[in-house]
């Protein structure tokens, strides 16, 4: 992720995702850039993606690919140059051909940041059946009603 690999972590049925914020992230204050928490939530993602079903490419080799159809972020701290901060990658909801994740941004015990992204499923230009390789990682998932994320220590 970033410029530092992806260091896995449990957080409850959270998968945690590690990195060093690199210089390219940050404003001339030294503080992460608004719209950079969207490329963090992103490589988060992935990371979370290489667990979940063994990759982007497992993922695609199945005929689709996911288009995100909304993001979202709510800033609560700065995110320093040279922090290591952990992204934990929330699957909190799902359907037929969609799941939104949630993202919440640490560094230490400080939350950071709370982000979610919705991905919706297509093959031939539409949107088709999620791929039954991500089943395990989105079964807490099609549990839930809604996109909200799961409050703090609710289980998945």
């Amino acid at each position: 992720m970033g410029d530092a690999a992806a260091e896995r972590g449990r957080d409850g049925d959270r998968q945690g995702f590690s990195v060093r914020i690199a210089p390219r992230y940050c404003d001339a204050q030294g503080m992460v850039h608004a719209s950079r928490y969207y490329e963090l939530f992103e490589d988060a993602f992935l990371a979370w993606l290489e667990h979940a079903c063994g990759g982007y490419l497992a993922l695609q080799a199945t005929g689709g690919d996911l288009v995100i159809v909304e993001n979202g972020c709510t800033y609560r701290h700065p995110a320093r140059q040279n922090d290591t901060v952990t992204i934990e990658v929330d699957p909190v909801w799902a359907s037929r051909s969609s799941f939104c994740v949630a993202f919440r941004v640490r560094r230490d015990q400080i939350k950071l940041a709370d982000g979610r992204s919705t991905y919706v499923f297509v093959r031939n230009g539409a949107s088709a059946p999620i791929p039954a390789l991500l089943d395990p990682a989105l079964a807490d998932a099609k549990a839930q009603s809604s996109c909200r994320p799961r409050r703090e220590g609710q289980a998945g």
